[in-house]
């Protein structure tokens, strides 16, 4: 279903495309991410090209802030040119009203 909505939204979803879809345990697949741009030595990673995503989609509502401690094995700081955006979709209580600062 993925694959096909994205196709609908205009993004290349063929072999030659940037966009993946993988099943498997999320927070290994995170882990791994991050773990394979350390151990990088190619001249492409040391260009500041990474294996990294553009962007990091975390949309299981229950559980997905759980799944950000797995960001800890990914590069950080000087060590990437263009650090990855990581989208947390959650669920927010509707019934207490709260401040920003509060929600913070």
């Amino acid at each position: 279903y993925c694959e096909d909505s994205a196709s609908r939204n205009g993004i290349d979803t063929s072999q030659n495309g940037q966009f993946q879809v993988q099943c498997g345990d999320a927070r290994q697949f995170i882990m791994n991410l991050g773990i394979g741009v350390s151990e990088s030595s190619s001249p492409e990673e040391e260009a500041g090209v990474s294996n990294l995503p553009d962007h990091l989609l975390l949309n299981f509502p229950l559980d997905s802030p759980s799944f950000l401690n797995a960001l800890r094995w990914w590069p950080s700081g000087e060590n990437i040119e263009s650090p990855p955006r990581i989208h947390v979709y959650t669920f927010a209580r509707g019934d207490e009203v709260r401040t920003e600062a509060e929600v913070a």
